[in-house]
């Protein structure tokens, strides 16, 4: 095919438009063009012998594509038929084959049409060359060229009619194709509604309970019949079954332990001297050997997950199952002892692995289930006493074993979901009960890796602290590592059920609203909120940034105004992106909001005033944080300026929450608005017969050497006043905010002690009775 499209490209260089008058213009170059076509003709010549036989293979694969599509098209539409509610997995598995068929048949088709596009190309390039071949025979200057034009027009003649006949057989086959990928179309959409309908019974319809069950056997000899009945009926489909789902080639088990081995001789040794240390100082983990004996089988699980993750890729979609399966079970048992080795120490890691025995063979069943197609009934029979022993089990080690507080709740869970998971199956919807059979090992392995990896990351940011790191981990590592353990459960019960291909196409399916204001996907709204998570981690990231560089240049107070102000203009810019993202319909959105305004803004008249009064306080820089202010003889410091409210700080340690529309319109005092001194008054008594140059000097000095007195603005010294037993000196000076009564308290204590020093004395109030007789 290649050579087919170097030769059409050469060919298709002489039939460019006007080539012929230039031919007319340099007749020397005919023989160059003629020796060069003679070229391109014995390279067609040797292709034909080359790739006659390929191209009538390929229409032989063409026809034996057909066949088998057809045959099983035919199969799996009476199959379907044939399905009832007991049958799920068995039902499923069949979906999954025809969405397989249909998939690999498309691509059949998509090559077809390539080829059939390349052949009509090719066929279009030739007749163009055929016509400026004719049209330079009858030119002047190509007289002594006749016999040779003629042999280039035959073999131009011969290719056309080679590719037309090529491009015939193809089109045909692509009618034939087209016809048949409309049956497939029709069957891939019977078994999409098929499997719906297995789902929506499999987890929303209620089948026949347990106790219906008992009570229609009637007596012991028709519950053995029963039981009989349903197991042989499961057995006559389960040979078949696994001999499709188990590869039995050796080939490919000979695969999958090269892969392993290539894995695990490298990765072994050097997790045990690279990767353990590390993350073992990382996690604050004592370092020992049971703990690397832990990892170590940690990673050769690992090894076998990884090998296991590359065969799908060497089987059919369908035929992948078993192991996706196996993938799944090992990556769990992966993440358990990884957990387990940096989690525990040495005396509870066995009390630990005592505990998730009894899970891991309750994973194990439930794969087997799996695996085997387990209908309905089976399942309803054998999930109950299952789950019963497990939560038994668990119970009786819990009751026993003095275990780790993350063990105790895990084993507690593992106790309620194996009794939620009898309750379901013997209520008549074993299909949930199973889910927790086989699912509750992975969620407890996922959950504890996830915890695992949380810790080490909260004390990687203990043991080597700062402000940016501490909002990386916080706002932004932590909650995606949890949304993506989350999301890795929810993907896992979609592929248990094979509806990830539906869950994909209901992600991007529109929610319907009223009048179409929204186009409303769960995958957009998913992407907003991971958005939001990012912002919200730029946002803080860019706070500390600022303060960090210019607290010391510019007001703290102002700065975070000015960063709130810009984190709520940066809001708005998201609310608006989303609203773009969603494709909002403004119009309709405005004339619901109009309609709506009435009432909104009646229900939150108080809220909207709030958030105005603290654009407000933002703006105008009335109230920044850290200002000390003083409302109602309360005084304090203001922590934060949010939408509803200002939130202060008192000197009690007491934490007291404003309306912002009462900062607005009430009064209140500023100290530290446009300076960050307070001038204090201290007064002092002295008795009337003190030298009163010497107390002015005295408090002079004592001001002087007080710590935290400012000297500028300089400290003042007045006479206040005259009182009945003493004379009032006034002492101003400046101190900084917030801690100027501590200034205050020690300068009186310093002019106490100077005065005592000096002999200048404090009088006691004093009160002169005189009694007179009548």
């Amino acid at each position: 095919m290649y050579r087919w499209l170097l030769l059409i490209l050469t060919l298709g260089a002489l039939s460019v438009p006007g080539r012929s008058a230039a031919l007319d213009e340099r007749a020397p170059d005919w023989d160059v063009m003629l020796k060069h076509f003679q070229l391109l003709a014995d390279n067609y010549n040797a292709m034909i012998r080359d790739r006659r036989g390929s191209i009538l293979k390929q229409f032989g694969e063409y026809d034996r594509i057909l066949t088998f599509t057809e045959n099983q098209s035919a199969k799996f539409d009476f199959l379907l038929d044939s399905y009832g509610d007991t049958g799920g997995f068995e039902a499923l598995m069949r979906c999954r084959q025809i969405s397989d068929l249909k998939q690999q048949f498309d691509d059949y088709l998509l090559q077809l049409e390539r080829n059939c596009e390349i052949l009509s190309d090719a066929l279009e390039r030739l007749k163009r060359l055929k016509a400026d071949l004719e049209e330079d025979f009858n030119t002047a200057s190509a007289a002594p060229f006749q016999a040779q034009l003629r042999q280039c027009l035959t073999a131009a003649e011969r290719l056309e009619n080679e590719f037309a006949s090529l491009l015939k057989e193809s089109q045909a086959y692509l009618k034939k194709f087209t016809e048949t990928d409309r049956k497939v179309d029709a069957l891939n959409t019977l078994a999409e509604q098929k499997r719906r309908q297995i789902v929506d019974g499999i987890f929303m319809k209620r089948g026949t309970s347990l106790w219906e069950r008992v009570r229609n056997w009637g007596s012991w000899s028709g519950f053995r019949t029963g039981i009989r009945e349903i197991f042989t009926l499961w057995r006559l489909n389960l040979t078949n079954w696994l001999e499709l789902r188990i590869p039995t080639t050796g080939s490919f088990w000979a695969r999958l332990l090269t892969v392993f081995l290539a894995i695990a001789i490298p990765v072994v040794p050097l997790g045990r001297r690279l990767i353990y240390p590390w993350f073992n100082r990382l996690a604050v983990i004592h370092e020992d050997e049971v703990s690397r004996g832990w990892f170590s089988a940690g990673l050769l699980l690992g090894s076998a997950t990884a090998a296991l993750w590359c065969a799908p890729g060497w089987l059919n979609g369908s035929d992948s199952s078993f192991i996706e399966t196996l993938t799944t079970s090992f990556s769990a048992f992966t993440m358990l002892v990884f957990s387990i080795a940096f989690r525990l120490k040495v005396e509870n890691a066995r009390r630990s692995m005592e505990l998730y025995v009894p899970v891991v063979i309750q994973h194990l069943i439930g794969a087997g289930l799996y695996l085997a197609l387990a209908p309905f009934d089976v399942l309803q029979l054998v999930v109950i006493p299952v789950n019963l022993l497990v939560a038994l089990s668990v119970a009786m080690i819990v009751c026993r074993r003095k275990l780790d507080w993350i063990d105790l709740l895990f084993g507690v869970a593992t106790i309620a979901a194996a009794l939620l998971a009898v309750v379901f199956a013997a209520a008549g919807q074993p299909y949930l009960g199973f889910t927790v059979t086989l699912g509750w090992l992975l969620v407890i392995a996922r959950i504890q890796v996830t915890l695992v990896l949380t810790r080490a990351l909260l004390n990687h940011e203990r043991k080597k602290p700062g402000p940016q790191k501490k909002i990386l981990i916080n706002n932004l590592l932590l909650p995606l590592l949890w949304i993506w353990s989350a999301v890795q459960i929810f993907l896992w019960v979609t592929a248990t059920y094979y509806v990830q291909e539906s869950t994909f196409n209901w992600m991007g399916s529109r929610i319907s609203l009223p009048q179409d204001l929204l186009s409303i996907t769960p995958a957009r709204l998913a992407g907003l909120l991971i958005a939001a998570l990012v912002l919200r981690f730029v946002l803080k990231s860019l706070r500390e940034l600022v303060h960090r560089k210019y607290d010391r240049r510019i007001g703290s107070g102002f700065l975070a105004s000015v960063l709130t102000l810009g984190a709520y203009l940066a809001w708005v810019l998201f609310a608006l992106t989303g609203l773009m993202l969603m494709e909002a319909k403004y119009s309709s959105l405005l004339v619901m909001l109009g309609g709506l305004s009435m009432g909104v803004g009646l229900a939150l008249k108080s809220s909207l005033e709030n958030c105005l009064a603290a654009l407000t306080i933002l703006a105008g820089q009335l109230v920044r944080n850290g200002d000390y202010i003083e409302v109602d003889g309360i005084y304090g410091c203001v922590r934060k300026i949010g939408f509803r409210s200002t939130v202060m700080e008192t000197e009690e340690g007491a934490v007291l929450t404003i309306p912002n529309t009462q900062l607005v319109d009430s009064k209140f005092l500023n100290w530290t608005r446009s300076n960050p001194l307070r001038r204090v008054e201290l007064l002092v008594d002295v008795a009337y017969n003190s030298d009163l140059a010497k107390v002015t000097e005295l408090l002079r000095k004592v001001v002087a050497n007080t710590e935290g007195v400012q000297s500028f603005p300089v400290p003042e010294i007045l006479c206040r006043g005259l009182e009945a037993s003493s004379i009032r000196f006034a002492v101003f000076f400046w101190a900084a905010e917030p801690r100027w009564w501590q200034t205050q308290a020690r300068l009186r204590c310093r002019v106490l002690e100077i005065f005592r020093e000096n002999g200048i004395e404090i009088p006691f109030n004093q009160l002169d009775v005189t009694v007179k007789h009548s």
